[in-house]
This record gives structure tokens, sequence and C-alpha cells, in this order.
């Protein structure tokens, strides 16, 4: 009788299929938006005149810089179908928190892009036109972005090192565990050695998108139940 009402319980404690597996499709919409506006990233070089001269000159700067916030939002959202998936974990507190991680380090991630989506591109168009002070207002402004981008990452690396050891726990899919063992310690090798100025601090968000399409993958093969 224990054991029945116990599995009662335990169903009612996941969430409708439904559900799961739309945010495993938000999730998945999510990594490939993000994927799409990151392969159409100019890497930015050089002095502060010639950054804001290849934004200026960048096609569609804001549409890029739009569909890495967007797709971040829905990575953030969608994250959370592997808590939400019918098997349960042996240590559901740490997934929670892994996620926690996860969703407030894509979030302190995007504020660099924000920043590159709104100011940067406004005071590239005013450079553009010939108003004085801009290369330094960029100067000195720019570098907030990018220590926002280093510490949000920092903190997905330490997510998906949490990710990793759930994942590699008896009865778990070993490969899922380990796409986020390998994001999580080549992260925070780039985050704690490069320059943030590197594009290579990017790493952690880079190489987890291959453990969320693996999640992606693990949500929608799950057996169908109750919608």
């Amino acid at each position: 009788m224990r054991m029945a009402e116990a599995r009662a319980e335990e169903k009612a404690a996941h969430a409708p299929r439904g559900v799961r597996v739309l945010l495993a499709l938000l999730l998945l919409s999510g990594t490939v938006l993000f994927g799409i506006g990151a392969a159409l990233h100019p890497h930015l070089t050089g002095s502060s005149e010639a950054q804001l001269a290849m934004i200026s000159g960048t096609q569609h700067w804001r549409g890029i810089h739009l569909a890495l916030v967007s797709g971040s939002v829905l990575v953030m959202c969608g994250g959370w179908s592997y808590f939400l998936r019918e098997r349960p974990f042996a240590a559901p507190g740490v997934v929670v928190m892994a996620l926690v991680l996860f969703t407030v380090g894509h979030a302190i991630n995007a504020l660099n892009t924000i920043y590159m989506t709104g100011a940067g591109a406004t005071i590239a168009e005013l450079n553009a036109a010939g108003t004085p002070g801009m290369a330094a207002l960029y100067s000195a402004t720019h570098p907030f972005g990018l220590v926002a981008a280093r510490a949000g990452n920092f903190i997905v690396a330490i997510s998906a090192l949490l990710l990793g050891w759930v994942g590699t726990r008896p009865g778990e899919p070993r490969w899922l565990g380990m796409l986020a063992w390998i994001s999580g310690v080549a992260g925070l090798v780039a985050v704690l050695s490069l320059r943030e100025d590197n594009p290579l601090i990017l790493l952690p968000v880079a190489l987890l998108c291959l453990w969320q399409v693996g999640v992606v993958l693990l949500v929608l093969r799950e057996p169908h139940g109750n919608y």
C-alpha cells in the first residue's frame, strides 16, 4: 500500500509530458537561435575606434544580438525540462542547484549581449556620425559587459560540473553526463586563464549547447504518458 502511495506521489511530482516536451522544444529553439547568432557575430578586435567601425559596418548587428538574447531566454526556460523528466533523480537537490546556477549564469552572460544590442550599437552609430568622445565612452563602458560574460560563464561552468556529476550517477545516461563534464572542465580552464576579450571565454556556454541538445533528445524519447 505504501509503495503504491509512494509511486503515486512520485508520478504526481512530475510535470505532464506535454509540458516537458514544450520546455524541451524551447531549449532546442533557444540553442539553435543562439548558435545562429554566434555564428554570424563578427570577432571584434583592435582599438575601440576599430571595434566601433566594425559594429556600425555590420549588417543586421541588432538582429544578430536579439537572436542571442532571445536564444538565451529560451535556453534558461527550456533547461528545466531536464529536471521535469519522467525518471526521478537520485539527488534532485543537486539538479535544482545546478539548474539555478545554469539559469543565473546565462542571465549574467546575456548582460554583455544586451549591452552590445543597445548601448554598444548606439555608441557605434554616434561615432560613425562624428560625435566626439564616443570611443572613450565605449572604452569605459564595454568592460562591464566583458566582465559580466566572464562571471556568467564561470557560473555556467560550475553548473556543468554539477550536471556532469548527476549525469554519471548509476542509472543515468552516461554520455549526457560526460558532455556536461567536458563543458565544465574546459569552460573553467578558459574562464580562469583567458582575457575577457578572448572569444574562448564563452566556451562554457558554447560547449554546454551539446548537453542541451542531449537533454532534448532524452526528453523527446521518453515513453508517452499523461499529457
